[in-house]
């Protein structure tokens, strides 16, 4: 019978209904969209900002101190040590291997072009790294896309790129010939192209790698190495370990598991020092802690714009309700005078509004899954992973919400006197 009471009433006034739905749809649509961006947001942020540098930097362990000035080697107190080029690789077999989304090694030495003294720097433009599940391409071409060249990348021996400020100091242009001496070895060059930064590498001058280990007579050594990986924001167990010397041992053994088997950069780190038992990897804590910053404000701007279209949904329920309930007097005050109880007009509206919600919720599923696609489209430039997880979630949300903003006109319906409602 009640069953019956709740169809005919959804029949009869299904324009009603239609704008309860339509208030749950929009409301619903944009919450599911924001959880299915937030839920797959942090790859994405982690590769947006991957764009903008390294995040860890991986160094020799030893007894030197290196001393930079204005972000450029100007020597190290104590005897020089180096990592080696060909272990390079064992990057890509740590348990986040996945997550190195690129590397690049770094050799410096002194030179001199036409008397002036420069910073040389070997590294890599675009390098094929043999790895256990096949080639990998890296160098400073994918890790740092907003250098600038006029001209062209070096593509082959005997060609270098010179930063903007030397460039000009020296008046060089592309397709220079320039003759670069070390003090062991020198050899003349082909400036392929200028580059700027906007940092210390406009003052510096870059070749491959081989080509600087040969002229500096450091044949496979590389003195760091910039990492760029995906990492997880910290939490509480990340900024715990964070404290720890040794998480391994400072840790309860499920605790350092999910730590050890999470990608906090801290966790990538310990992993990397596992590959090279002669390195220092060290988080490079302006990168890592402006992603995390940036993505937990964005989660804290997405919750927010959640809530109001949850409060907004709620209210636009109860509006609609409560002219319902207006609109119904009479219906409400006959069931009572013919001996319906409170909680028999409280079921029937409830069942009402639930129904309501259940077609909101699935509705608001499917609109917000094209808003979705739409903001990775348009905002990240990638398409968004769906969480199947989203539409039960999203179906409770709008129940909720449908319940929620019923209560109060359903509880002045419980509350009406048979006598008066009937004179109404």
């Amino acid at each position: 019978m009640l069953l019956h009471l709740v169809k005919d009433s959804l029949v009869r006034r299904r324009r009603r209904i239609a704008l309860a739905v339509l208030s749950l749809l929009v409301g619903t649509a944009l919450i599911s969209s924001l959880l299915t961006v937030s839920l797959d947001i942090e790859g994405k942020i982690g590769k947006e900002m991957r764009s903008f540098g390294a995040n860890i930097l991986l160094i020799p362990r030893s007894e030197t101190v290196p001393v930079e000035i204005a972000g450029m080697p100007a020597g190290e107190i104590g005897d020089r040590s180096f990592l080696r080029e060909e272990d390079l690789g064992k990057l890509k077999t740590i348990f986040w291997k996945n997550n190195i989304t690129g590397f690049v090694p770094y050799l410096f030495g002194r030179a001199r072009i036409e008397g002036t003294q420069i910073v040389l720097v070997g590294t890599w433009f675009d390098h094929e790294v043999s790895t256990e599940k096949g080639p990998f391409r890296t160098g400073i071409r994918q890790t740092s896309p907003w250098w600038r060249v006029e001209g062209e990348w070096p593509s082959g021996r005997g060609q270098l790129l010179i930063g903007h400020e030397l460039a000009d100091r020296l008046a060089l242009e592309p397709g220079d010939q320039i003759n670069l001496n070390t003090g062991q070895s020198g050899r003349e060059f082909r400036v392929a192209g200028i580059v700027s930064t906007g940092g210390g590498e406009e003052s510096q001058v870059f070749m491959d790698l081989s080509e600087a280990q040969e002229l500096l007579g450091l044949a496979g050594r590389v003195e760091k190495v910039q990492i760029s990986a995906l990492t997880k924001p910290p939490d509480d167990l990340a900024r715990r370990a964070r404290l720890l010397e040794d998480p391994k041992e400072g840790l309860p053994p499920k605790e350092y598991e999910k730590w050890y088997c999470s990608p906090y950069i801290e966790a990538i780190t310990y992993q990397i020092e596992e590959a090279f038992p002669d390195g220092l990897a060290k988080p490079v804590r302006q990168v890592a802690d402006a992603e995390g910053a940036f993505l937990g404000k964005l989660k804290l701007l997405f919750a927010l714009i959640a809530g109001v279209a949850a409060v907004t949904s709620a209210m636009g329920v109860t509006a609609t309700m409560s002219a319902t309930v207006k609109e119904r007097r009479g219906e409400i005050g006959l069931m009572k005078a013919l001996g319906a109880e409170n909680f028999h007009i409280t079921g029937q509206f409830l069942l009402e509004a639930a129904f309501t919600g259940l077609i909101g919720g699935v509705a608001g599923y499917g609109l917000g899954i094209v808003l979705a696609a739409l903001i990775g489209r348009q905002v990240f430039d990638s398409p968004v992973s769906f969480s199947l997880p989203v539409l039960p979630f999203a179906i409770l949300t709008s129940l909720a919400i449908a319940l929620l903003g019923s209560a109060l006109p359903v509880r002045r319906a419980s509350r009406l006197e048979p006598i008066q409602a009937l004179k109404e």
